[in-house]
């Protein structure tokens, strides 16, 4: 089973944050679920870094406003939107999400 820095460091390599501590678990026989939690208060702005394609799916729980995200998939822009605090997406990591990062 991979350890939890390595999920953690994968994760905040890609958002471009230092800190990303996680905690990883098998929920089934072959599947895995790792929980990382990342803040970056003051994001030096650009593109979040594609994560390894993977029969996987990552979701977020926003925890402030982000006015304007920029999001793509496949490089594509699918999006231009809001996301309130609270909201949750849910990302196919098989179609290489990415998103703009410019504010906490």
């Amino acid at each position: 089973m991979p350890t939890s820095e390595g999920y953690g460091q994968r994760l905040g390599e890609r958002l471009r944050i230092e800190h990303a501590p996680a905690v990883v678990t098998r929920v089934l026989r072959t599947a895995e679920m790792a929980v990382t939690e990342t803040r970056c208060d003051d994001p030096v702005p650009g593109l979040s870094g594609s994560i390894q394609r993977e029969d996987a799916f990552l979701v977020t729980l926003t925890l402030r406003d982000y006015p304007g995200r920029v999001y793509w998939e496949d490089g594509r822009l699918v999006s231009v939107c809001d996301v309130r605090a609270g909201q949750t997406c849910i990302h196919d990591l098989k179609r290489d999400p990415v998103a703009l990062l410019d504010k906490p």
